[in-house]
C-alpha cells in the first residue's frame, strides 16, 4: 500500500448540520426546519458541490428558496459554523504521512472548503487534496476516483479508501482499492492500525 485516501465531513470533520440549522432559524423567525432540509437535498446543492454554479448563484437560490433577504455574509458564517475537528484521527496523520502518500477525496464546496483550509491545521499533512466542486463529479462516480488516483500516479490496488458511506466504500472496492468505512463504534481504528501497521 502507498496511499490512504480521506474523505473530510464526517471522517476528519465532525459534521452538525443541526446547529447549522438553529442558527439559520435564530436569523430567520417562523422557517421551519423542514424547509431547509427540503433545499439541502434538491438538485441545487449538488450543482453547487460539483461546481456547475458558484456561491453567489447558491445563496440567490437558497434565498429564494426560503422566501428571505438574509444577506450572503451572514449566511456564509451561518453555514460555515458545522465543522468541529475529529482529533482522535487527525492525530494519527503525522505517522501516517511518514509512511504514505495521504489525500482527501471529498464531495464539498468552494465557502467551505475555504473555512476549512483556514481554521484547521491538521490539512497541511496532506499531499493531494480533490474536492467534487472542482473536478466536476460527486461521489460515489468513479470518474471523481480516477481523477484522483491519476494525479497521485498510484493503481487502486496500492490504494486505502476511508469514507463514512457504504455506497463510496463500496465503488471504492469495485474499482480495486481496500477500503474502510468510518464508523467509531465499529473497530475502525483497530483496523485503521493494523492495515496501515501502525
Amino acid at each position: 500500500m502507498k496511499a490512504i485516501i480521506f474523505d473530510l465531513g464526517g471522517v476528519l470533520l465532525h459534521i452538525d448540520s443541526t446547529r447549522a440549522k438553529r442558527n439559520i432559524q435564530s436569523q430567520i423567525p417562523n422557517l421551519e426546519e423542514r424547509d431547509i432540509d427540503a433545499f439541502f437535498v434538491s438538485d441545487v446543492k449538488n450543482q453547487y458541490e460539483m461546481g456547475h454554479i458558484d456561491t453567489v448563484t447558491f445563496f440567490r437560490q437558497l434565498r429564494h428558496h426560503l422566501g428571505i433577504n438574509t444577506e450572503d455574509s451572514c449566511l456564509i458564517r451561518i453555514w460555515q459554523d458545522m465543522f468541529s475537528e475529529n482529533k482522535t484521527l487527525t492525530r494519527l496523520l503525522p505517522g501516517l504521512r511518514k509512511r504514505y502518500t495521504l489525500a482527501i477525496l471529498s464531495n464539498t464546496n468552494e465557502m467551505h472548503i475555504d473555512y476549512i483550509e483556514k481554521n484547521f491545521d491538521f490539512m497541511k499533512y496532506f499531499d493531494f487534496t480533490f474536492y467534487s466542486f472542482k473536478l466536476g463529479y460527486l461521489k460515489p462516480s468513479p470518474e471523481l476516483y480516477m481523477k484522483a488516483l491519476d494525479a497521485m500516479k498510484i493503481v487502486p490496488e496500492e490504494c486505502l479508501f476511508i469514507d463514512d458511506s457504504r455506497e463510496n466504500i463500496e465503488t471504492a472496492r469495485v474499482m480495486g482499492m481496500a477500503g474502510l468505512l468510518y464508523r467509531e463504534a465499529d473497530g475502525f481504528y483497530k483496523n485503521l492500525k493494523t492495515i496501515a501497521d501502525l
